[in-house]
């Protein structure tokens, strides 16, 4: 079905009473040839029936569609301006009077006033790196959306000696604000002096005899996240003391003659102790200290629940905007918590949007939807009727292929699939093919006369799938093993 069919079929009819017409998304060519035949305005649709209500809804609403462009793809790419336009206004809209400053220049980054959730990202065991570790890790975590830098330190082997090493690594690599993760007295002196633009996990204790960090030149520069934590005791437990005593290390330091202070509850990993007393005590904190920004560090529920942290990560930016928190920590410390800075940095985008439009985190412009979908596209299947239906069965693996054999593997550090191409008997690759798109590696093997069995092929196409699934999931890729 073309253009021209359409526009023949429907020049019998009468189109006074209509408005427009939409025609399937998936026809090419530009849909004003039905307009100027017909003298009725066309618009393409959706690509797929199941959006066709959803496009028929916004165009009540006022939605301009596209004569050339799938309705479903102007929409969403509509909906996703809006959202990043207002998340820029939100920028624009920070009462820089109640909000701290945390980092200089370029590095500045406000916290609290209005301003959006800031996204903390720890490098974990950094003495244990080496620069071009580090400075590799920082760029990505600042390409995933961190706004802050944390370098952490080891907590059972203070290494003062390599904080001004760790600081200035992570600065020369990125533009934003640098801090450093210790309880160790002689790290947070260093971190100062190295120019850290915040130092995370000041203990009340600590902060007691803070005059060794008061005497240092840049001392009031910098922000100081304080924690109700004993070394040896862990946090405090309930709300209440959780509160009191975070109150008293912020008091503490301001003592000292610090001006940005932050405090932190320290959220529990779920259940066993539970969560619920940290995010009481930041509702304490706020009724008695409405000023003082908060941070809450998520990595120790995604971390220690086996669930997929896209979710988790989700909530806990709901719950934090609910709370009035203005900060969120994390760490990829594992392989199922991978790619949670990016999941953070889009959970707290869609969190502070809802809460500008006093509106539930949804149909925003931007989702974290990564496996389940918010319409199902299925279309059914044709009619069997009078038609011969076969039951298949397994007939083995593909034979050996006189053109050669595959080994495929994923590179997650390139961010690609490779496929070796083996010649009949000889242990060296002939060649490997990279590649994003299985479709693309296919085109190659092919153009190359490096496949000539049929089932062989099907068998190749089928492994590059699941590749490209594993790319875009995180899942793990095995050859000749199941994807889930």
């Amino acid at each position: 079905m073309g253009l021209g069919y359409i526009a023949d079929r429907l020049a019998s009819m009468d189109l006074s009473r209509y408005d427009c017409i939409l025609i399937p998304g998936m026809i090419p060519g530009d849909a004003s040839i039905i307009t100027s035949r017909l003298g009725v305005p066309a618009y393409k649709g959706p690509k797929h029936a199941a959006d066709l209500a959803y496009v028929l809804r916004a165009l009540a609403s006022g939605a301009k569609l596209s004569t050339t462009r799938p309705a479903c793809e102007v929409l969403a790419e509509g909906l996703r301006a809006k959202a990043l336009d207002e998340l820029g206004g939100l920028e624009g809209s920070i009462d820089r009077s109640r909000a701290l400053r945390v980092g200089r220049g370029r590095r500045c980054r406000w916290v609290g006033g209005g301003a959006p959730i800031r996204v903390v990202a720890e490098i974990l065991s950094a003495p244990l790196l080496s620069d071009e570790e580090l400075v590799a890790r920082a760029r990505r975590l600042v390409a995933q959306g961190a706004d802050v830098v944390d370098v952490g330190m080891l907590s059972d082997d203070p290494r003062p000696h390599e904080v001004r090493r760790l600081v200035r690594a992570v600065r020369r690599a990125v533009e934003v604000p640098v801090s450093v993760d210790t309880v160790d007295e002689d790290e947070v002196v260093e971190a100062v002096r190295a120019g850290a633009d915040m130092v995370i996990s000041v203990t009340p204790e600590l902060a007691e005899r803070f005059g060794k960090v008061a005497g240092i030149v840049g001392f009031r520069r910098a922000a100081y996240v304080v924690v109700p934590y004993t070394p040896g005791r862990g946090p405090a437990r309930g709300a209440k003391e959780r509160a009191h005593e975070a109150l008293r290390a912020a008091r503490e330091v301001r003592r000292w003659g610090a001006r940005k202070v932050i405090i932190d509850p320290l959220l529990d990993p779920p259940i066993a102790p539970g969560c619920f007393e940290a995010l009481e005590a930041c509702r304490l904190i706020k009724s008695r200290s409405p000023a003082t920004p908060l941070m809450l560090g998520a990595g120790n529920v995604t971390e220690l629940m086996d669930a997929d942290s896209v979710g988790v990560n989700a909530l806990l930016a709901a719950l934090a905007v609910e709370l009035g928190v203005d900060l969120l920590l994390t760490a990829e410390g594992s392989d199922k918590t991978r790619g949670s800075v990016e999941e953070l940095a889009v959970a707290v985008r869609m969190a502070c949007l809802a809460r500008r439009r006093q509106a539930p985190p949804k149909d925003l412009g931007i989702d974290l939807l990564r496996l389940k979908e918010k319409r199902r596209r299925e279309v059914d299947g044709v009619e069997v009727e009078g038609v011969m239906v076969v039951e298949a069965s397994s007939r083995g693996g593909p034979p050996m292929d006189p053109a050669g054999s595959f080994k495929v593997w994923v590179d997650r550090g390139r961010g690609v699939i490779a496929v070796a191409h083996y010649r009949r008997g000889e242990l060296r690759p002939s060649m490997v093919v990279e590649g994003r798109r299985a479709m693309d590696i296919r085109d190659e093997l092919v153009e190359r006369g490096l496949v000539s069995d049929l089932k062989h092929a099907f068998y190749l196409g089928y492994e590059l799938a699941k590749a490209e699934v594993a790319l875009k999931t995180g899942r793990s890729y095995v050859q000749d093993e199941p994807l889930f």
